[in-house]
This record gives structure tokens, sequence and C-alpha cells, in this order.
């Protein structure tokens, strides 16, 4: 657990559970609760917001539920509430071919395919930590990531409405 305490993630399955040892452990981990298919719950984005605030690392997948045809879905707010509060660096990583190797509606993963990774160069969306953030402000930033995926990309599994 040392080695993990520069890092924190978040994930949906701990906000499912009641217990305080079960919360206890996944702070241990790094694991920070959201809401079930929505996004983060207030307590987890203040979290996050304090430990990026002390130069802590945060994995913050954006996929939320897994889509049925595999295409991202439109991007909530807190990644960018986050880097536009904290000036955070943003590395994006795109995981191409899990879902044409394991479809949602598959019950068993295919045995052919290809997973490439890609990993994008750190960007901030802002040149200082915002004290406000506006809606406004919140879409020209979900606009700037989703470009900057579609680029990253290539276009893969970007869905229409994602591109702008």
């Amino acid at each position: 657990m040392t080695a993990l305490e520069e890092f924190s993630g978040l994930t949906a399955a701990i906000s499912l559970s009641n217990s305080r040892f079960i919360a206890w452990i996944a702070r241990q981990l790094g694991i920070l609760a959201t809401l079930k298919g929505k996004s983060f719950s207030a307590a987890s984005l203040l979290e996050a917001y304090k430990l990026l605030q002390q130069g802590k690392i945060l994995i913050l997948p954006d996929e939320g539920e897994v889509p049925w045809d595999g295409r991202l879905q439109p991007l909530r707010s807190g990644v960018a509430w986050l880097a536009l509060r904290t000036q955070a660096a943003i590395v994006l990583v795109v995981v191409q071919g899990g879902y044409d190797i394991w479809p949602r509606w598959a019950r068993r993963p295919h045995l052919t395919g290809k997973l490439v990774l890609k990993v994008g160069k750190p960007f901030r969306l802002c040149d200082a930590p915002y004290k406000r953030v506006t809606d406004g402000m919140l879409q020209e930033a979900n606009k700037q990531l989703v470009d900057r995926l579609k680029e990253l990309s290539a276009g893969y599994m970007i869905a229409q409405e994602n591109v702008g």
C-alpha cells in the first residue's frame, strides 16, 4: 500500500456498499466512491480536489457505464472541474480494441483481436486555477477534452455527438 500512496482512482463499486470496513479498505487502496451510473459524489469530488492540491496523482476513468455500442459516452464535468480548479495536468490514455475483443453484450471474450494503448502528452486546461467554475467553462473544457481524445484515438469509437 505504500507504493499506492501517490495514486488515487475513482470507482462506482464502493458506493454500493454501506460497510465501513469496505470503505476503509477502499480508501487505503486509493479508491474514491462515485454515484453508480452517474458522476462523482460531492464527497469524492472534494476528496479528489484535496488530493490534487497535495500533489497526488489521480487515475480517473470517465467511461462510467460501459456502452452497448462501445462508443465514448458524453463526458461528465468532474474531471474538467478538477482540472480548472487545481490547474492539474491531464494525461489522456486511450485503450483501443477492448470492446472489439469483449463487447458488453458478449458472454466471453473473442480469442482474436489487438489491444492498443495510446498515451497522450500532458496538458492543462487553464494557466492558473480558477476559484469559480461556470457551466460554460465546463462545456468548453469538455470540448477540449473530447477534441484531444479524438486526436489521440484517431476518432476510434468517438460518437458524433461527442465531437462537437
